[in-house]
Order: structure tokens, then C-alpha cells, then sequence
């Protein structure tokens, strides 16, 4: 069998399949179903400083391809969620990412202070970029310098595990976020958060979704974000988890050769969640087909090759 594993952020991990935040929720479901030990890591639905109920309905619509969602960061709030949320998902026997989004530079101070005592999870991941909830008092996602103060700011009160942020695909120019946050004390990243989507009823006028916009999530944006990766690794040297379009065993390939570190899975949890299970056997069998014992082997043969070709 192919040697999977992975060693970022100064670990290791089984493989590099990552449940993304978000369509998965905080896991339990999903652990019924899947087993969660098969998986490289599972990124708990982002939480907030304070209990939200989310956005009023409909929240979710589907685009033939793809779905568009409006959740709205519905989550019961950070305290709660250490509570009673992470002991249960400490247990899944996988690394363990946790998400966190604010409102102000005061929201991830708290929350980084109270994780920062909290043990059970691995890595901490800034959603500087939820495409479906208003504004609160500051935009990270449209100015690089307030990304880079929630990071230094999230550093002063969390520094025993690796921070990771998610960044905005519509977030422009995409170098100089990066640089900012990496500046500012980043340990890697997630790229990207979703696009903006809506949808139009032709038989009312009106919107699908109650919020019109959402998150749009499909394998068609997969070409998209590849180039969105290599662009970002000529950048950084930091980790990247690659999330946005991904499908299947191929695809990590694929987003591992544009510059992912690991790569992240969100859309297929939800419609086929026993196909996550299925992603490591499927990318032994790649490898194996191609005559390479391990995927670090895979990984530097193609990477000479491309240098030797250019």
C-alpha cells in the first residue's frame, strides 16, 4: 500500500484529505457514517464569540452543479462549543482543526485566549472571509491590513499550536494578503473560502435564497482555484490547504502539484459522505498504478520533471 502520509504545521497526518469547515458541521453525523480515523483531518463548522442562530430560510439552493449556501455561520457560540462540541470531536481520532470567525479585534482576542487553555484539537484556522453574513465592525476580507492585525493579534494570545487563515478568492490583490498575514505571524493557510453565488426564481422575480448571495460551492470552480494555489505558493512557502472544487483522488493530485500542502473537502461530504472515506484507498490505488510507493515519492518525481521540462 502507498505511504500517505503528510508532515505540515509540524505534524503528521494520515493523508492529505481534510474535511473543509462548514458543510460537515461540528462531525457527529458524519462520524455515523464515516471512519473519521480514515481521514487526514476534519475542520469543525465555524464558530463565534457569541451563540448565532444563522441566517432565516431558505439558506441553501441548488445550481445543477454545485449548491449555493446562506447559513450565515449558525454555531452556539465559543463557550458552549469547548463545552460540549470539541470533547465529543476529540474523539474522531484524526487532527483536529478548529475555526473561528469575529466581528471585531476583541472577538478572536477572547477566543483565542480561552482555546489557547483548551486542549484536544491541533490547529487553530482564522475565517477572515465568510461569503454569507454581514459585516461586522471591520472587513478583513477587503483590506490586507486588517487580516494582518487579527493574526498578530490571535498570535499575542494563542502560540501553541499553528494558525492557519482562510482567506477570500475575491479578496484583491491576492499577494498582498498573504504577505500581510504571513507577516504578521501566519503558520499557514487555507485558500479559499468560497465564491459569492446567487440564483433567480424566473417565475417570481425574486431571489432564491432570503439573503440573495451565498456560497457558492461546485468541481467547476476546481481549475479556478488551481491557478489561485499556484499563484499563492510562488508567494508564500508557508502550508496550504487547498479548498474549492475538489472531488476527487485525481484532484488532490492535481492541487498538490499546483502548490497544496493538503487538500480540503466540503461540497462531496455533504452529497456523498462515504465518499471521503473512499478518497485515501482511491489515491493509493493512483499511486500504485503509476508505480510509486509513497506520495512525497510521486510528488518530487513530478515536480523534477516539470523543472527538467521547462
Amino acid at each position: 500500500m502507498a505511504d500517505l502520509r503528510v508532515r505540515e504545521f509540524g505534524l503528521e497526518f494520515a493523508n492529505p484529505v481534510v474535511v473543509s469547515s462548514g458543510p460537515t458541521g461540528f462531525g457527529p453525523i458524519l462520524a455515523e457514517t464515516v471512519d473519521m480515523r480514515r481521514i487526514g483531518a476534519f475542520t469543525c463548522k465555524t464558530v463565534t464569540r457569541k451563540k448565532r442562530e444563522g441566517n432565516p430560510p431558505p439558506r441553501l439552493v441548488d445550481c445543477g452543479y454545485g449548491i449555493i449556501a446562506s447559513i450565515g455561520l449558525q454555531n452556539p457560540g465559543i463557550e458552549e462549543f469547548v463545552r460540549e462540541t470539541l470533547p465529543s470531536a476529540d474523539a474522531f481520532g484524526t487532527r483536529l482543526i478548529v475555526s473561528i470567525a469575529g466581528f471585531c479585534l476583541e472577538d478572536f482576542a477572547q477566543m483565542a485566549s480561552l482555546l489557547e487553555t483548551v486542549h484536544g484539537f491541533d490547529i487553530l484556522e482564522l475565517n477572515l472571509s465568510c461569503p454569507n453574513v454581514e459585516s461586522g465592525l471591520m472587513n478583513p476580507s477587503e483590506d490586507p491590513r486588517c487580516a494582518g492585525s487579527i493574526v498578530a493579534e490571535v498570535k499575542k494570545h494563542f502560540a501553541s499550536r499553528p494558525v492557519t487563515v482562510k482567506l477570500s478568492p475575491e479578496s484583491l490583490p491576492q499577494d498582498t494578503f498573504i504577505r500581510s498575514c504571513e507577516s504578521s505571524g501566519a503558520d499557514g493557510f487555507t485558500l479559499f473560502n468560497a465564491y459569492h453565488g446567487a440564483r433567480f426564481d424566473i417565475n417570481t422575480g425574486r431571489p432564491f435564497l432570503r439573503r440573495t448571495e451565498g456560497a457558492y460551492s461546485s468541481p467547476a470552480l476546481k481549475p479556478i482555484v488551481l491557478k489561485k494555489i499556484r499563484d499563492a505558493r510562488h508567494v508564500t512557502d508557508r502550508p496550504i490547504i487547498a479548498t474549492g472544487g475538489a472531488s476527487t483522488a485525481e484532484d488532490i493530485l492535481e492541487f498538490i502539484l499546483a502548490g497544496a500542502s493538503l487538500v480540503g473537502f466540503g461540497l462531496v461530504g455533504m452529497i456523498d459522505p462515504e465518499a471521503l472515506e473512499e478518497l485515501p484507498l482511491h489515491l493509493e490505488r493512483c499511486l500504485e498504478a503509476r508505480g510509486f510507493v509513497s506520495l512525497d515519492e510521486y510528488c518530487r518525481y513530478l515536480r523534477r520533471t516539470a523543472e527538467h521540462g521547462r
